[in-house]
């Protein structure tokens, strides 16, 4: 089965069910665990940054449900983050129990833009440690290109070494976001396994973004497979190349090289991300790991791509779609024959 014909047909036909069938899905509670531990939850993490307009943890729940995820992907910094990276040492506890209590885990802890160890991220990994969460994602290192690259990547090795020795007291992890763009450490993959390649994966890994991936086209599946050891997270997102008409006209109009192309972020099944042929590599690789849906697409979800705290569209049509991202999610998996239970 290809691409196209799924989503034209088993999708379509599996959303009211899966819904139906899944609506129990976040039910499930889960008792914390010892640091160090990924709490057994199946599925797919919501991610809190598109629940920016919900702030308290109740209503987070009660999103969740609806959305059939079981566990979050919880942020933590300033401004409209849900924890203030600030207090993070009293107000992440009383988060986390909070979503606890209403059956919902944090398996995962969206940071600051960090690329070194302070004090900051040293509370933060204490605090998350304390609370049985081992996983945590920061900011991403970016190349100068006046300089030399390999020069850059041994001191960036150098800071990862300090995370390393901060993760191993603490049972702990760091992931490192495979973000796309030329200056972005860990756009090609190859930069970041060659930083991360001396340490132990049980302290450093990937944060595989499906969207940004995408741009490597159907190389996404060599690196990847390159990057097993490595990889902590699947983070699903979809994109599709766009050609802006402005810069199009004026290309053409003083004969400037390029066509004006670009990359957009879509809703999930509507891009060039292949959701089966992922859950196929996934399973032939045995991956084991966890899952993260980030709804990043244009207006349609009125502001909670940009984690506004403030909504221009009704609750249930924001919940709506992105509820149809992770059941596009799921049924891709069940269908490849993956294996993964979510």
């Amino acid at each position: 089965m290809n691409r196209r014909d799924f989503i034209s047909s088993s999708l379509v036909a599996g959303l009211m069910g899966s819904v139906l069938a899944k609506r129990s899905y976040g039910q499930a509670t889960s008792s914390p665990t010892t640091a160090g531990q990924y709490p057994q939850v199946p599925g797919v993490d919501a991610y809190s940054r598109y629940l920016h307009w919900l702030r308290d943890p109740v209503e987070i729940a009660e999103a969740c449900r609806e959305l059939t995820c079981g566990s979050l992907l919880l942020s933590v910094g300033e401004g409209s983050a849900h924890v203030s990276l600030s207090n993070v040492t009293t107000e992440l506890p009383r988060f986390v129990n909070a979503l606890r209590s209403e059956g919902i885990e944090v398996r995962q802890i969206r940071g600051g833009n960090q690329t070194d160890v302070d004090a900051d991220v040293e509370r933060l990994v204490g605090t998350m440690s304390d609370l049985g969460i081992s996983t945590y994602w920061l900011g991403t290192d970016r190349y100068d290109f006046s300089k030399p690259v390999m020069p850059q990547l041994d001191e960036i090795k150098r800071k990862v070494e300090r995370f390393v020795a901060l993760n191993e007291r603490h049972g702990a992890k760091i992931q490192y976001h495979t973000r796309s763009g030329a200056v972005s450490v860990g756009s090609v993959v190859w930069d970041l396994l060659y930083i991360l390649g001396e340490f132990d994966p049980r302290h450093v890994g990937l944060h595989w973004d499906t969207g940004h991936m995408s741009n490597h086209g159907a190389m996404w599946e060599t690196l990847l497979r390159t990057a097993a050891p490595y990889l902590t997270t699947i983070s699903w997102k979809d994109r599709r190349p766009v050609q802006d008409p402005r810069i199009v006209d004026e290309q053409v109009r003083h004969s400037i090289r390029g066509l004006g192309w670009g990359f957009q972020d879509v809703a999930l099944g509507t891009g060039w991300v292949d959701f089966f042929r992922y859950g196929e590599v996934l399973r032939e690789i045995g991956y084991t790991g966890l899952m993260d849906l980030q709804a990043e697409y244009d207006d349609s979800l009125g502001g909670a791509n940009h984690g506004s705290t403030e909504l221009t569209l009704p609750r249930d049509v924001v919940l709506g779609a992105i509820r149809r991202d992770v059941l596009t999610v799921r049924t891709a998996l069940q269908e490849s024959g993956s294996g993964i239970a979510i």
